[in-house]
C-alpha cells in the first residue's frame, strides 16, 4: 500500500523572511515614479508639441 507523508520534513519547511522596510519602500518609489512619472512625461512632451504648432500657425498667419 503506498502511503503519502502528509507532515514536511524540517527540511522541507522554510522560514519566510521579513522584507526589511529600506527594500520595501524603495520598490513603492520606484512604482510610483513610473506610474506618475511616465503620464506626466508624455504629457509633457504633448504639450510642448502642441505650442510648437501653436507657434508655427501664429507665425504662417503674420506672413
Amino acid at each position: 500500500m503506498l502511503q503519502i507523508e502528509t507532515q514536511p520534513t524540517r527540511d522541507a519547511v522554510r522560514t519566510v523572511q521579513p522584507v526589511p522596510i529600506m527594500d520595501r519602500l524603495r520598490s513603492i518609489a520606484l512604482v510610483t515614479t513610473l506610474v506618475v512619472g511616465i503620464p506626466l512625461t508624455l504629457a509633457w512632451f504633448v504639450f510642448v508639441g502642441w505650442v510648437a504648432l501653436w507657434l508655427l500657425r501664429s507665425a504662417a498667419t503674420l506672413l
